[in-house]
């Protein structure tokens, strides 16, 4: 005959059995599905790459926006690819100036980009230097068709926040000038409030020492994609204050400003409204230019060859109004 405590621990057992037995119904399919869901990321990350290019490649040129201003409807949204390749979608700001430029009318010509429709809209060639290009033969650069040149004054660090002269500065402005290209200058900023943005400003000022111009100073506030920077968590609002400050003082001391920006600032950074008085140069390394908004100049390539300069640089597109308006 079972004694109780036998009983008692046999019962025990059993329903510990039965947990066990339970949890395992559970624990197989949960680990199925574990395997089933890491399997699918392999794939994704081994075939995931290859899907997006080619959606970039075949899909996206199909996509058409209306970017018209008085003549048309504007649309509500613009999908775009950043320079990672990445699609966005984005609300359109309305009050914000539009671009009046047809974007079937840019066209690469031996790797340089032309305005076909002369009757609305003539345009520069230029390029866009720092000490990263190294020693420039500019004689060589101008007889290469370049107009123009916007140069890098200075810097501030992403970390550290300390603003330093770009070490080839003085020199490229000098050589550009004397083989008679115009030239324009730009600050990497990393500013995070209106004062180091003045801070920023008062450095082009004294750097420039009353340097005459004929392109204007840019502020170019950029994302660093590769590491944390200051200005991460910055709101739209305190990046376009900033902006507006540093171009406030630029033009306070007689100097035309202007912003570099890419659509993805256009897009999630800032204000464009509020911007709708500044000059715009465009950053966007495609065929045609993404952005609804006005601008001025267009970056469209990060790997031009110029001649007189080794290795890749940046290359851009000015347009004029030949009826006397700007974009």
């Amino acid at each position: 005959m079972m004694n109780n405590n036998h009983k008692n621990k046999t019962s025990k057992n059993y329903r510990r059995r039965k947990k066990k037995v339970n949890a395992m119904k559970y624990l197989v399919p949960a680990i199925g599905v574990m395997v089933l869901f890491s399997l699918i990321i392999v794939i994704m990350y081994t075939f995931g790459s290859k899907f997006k290019t080619k959606f970039v490649e075949e899909v996206m040129p199909n996509v058409s926006v209306e970017t018209k201003n008085i003549e048309g409807e504007l649309p509500a949204e613009v999908t775009f690819i950043d320079a990672a390749r990445e699609i966005f979608t984005f609300r359109v700001e309305k009050r914000a100036n539009m671009t009046n430029f047809d974007k079937e009318k840019f066209k690469l010509v031996n790797n340089r980009m032309t305005y076909t429709d002369s009757s609305k809209y003539k345009y520069k060639s230029g390029i866009d230097i720092s000490e990263f290009q190294g020693n420039i033969d500019w004689n060589r650069v101008k007889a290469d068709g370049i107009d123009f040149a916007i140069i890098r004054i200075g810097y501030r660090g992403y970390s550290e926040g300390v603003l330093s002269l770009d070490s080839r500065f003085k020199e490229n402005i000098a050589g550009a000038k004397a083989a008679g290209i115009d030239v324009g200058v730009y600050i990497f900023s990393q500013a995070i409030s209106k004062k180091e943005a003045r801070e920023e400003a008062q450095f082009v000022i004294d750097n420039l020492a009353g340097e005459e111009l004929q392109y204007p100073v840019f502020y170019d506030p950029e994302t660093i994609y590769w590491d944390e920077a200051r200005t991460d968590d910055l709101s739209r609002k305190i990046l376009t204050n900033c902006t507006l400050e540093f171009c406030k003082c630029i033009e306070e001391a007689g100097y035309k400003a202007g912003l570099y920006a890419n659509l993805n600032w256009q897009a999630f950074k800032l204000n464009m409204y509020e911007l709708k008085d500044t000059m715009m140069w465009y950053a966007d390394y495609i065929e045609k230019p993404q952005t609804p908004y006005a601008f001025k100049m267009w970056q469209y390539a990060s790997d031009g060859k110029v001649d007189g300069i080794k290795g890749d640089v940046d290359m851009d597109i000015e347009l004029f109004d030949v009826r006397g308006a700007e974009d």
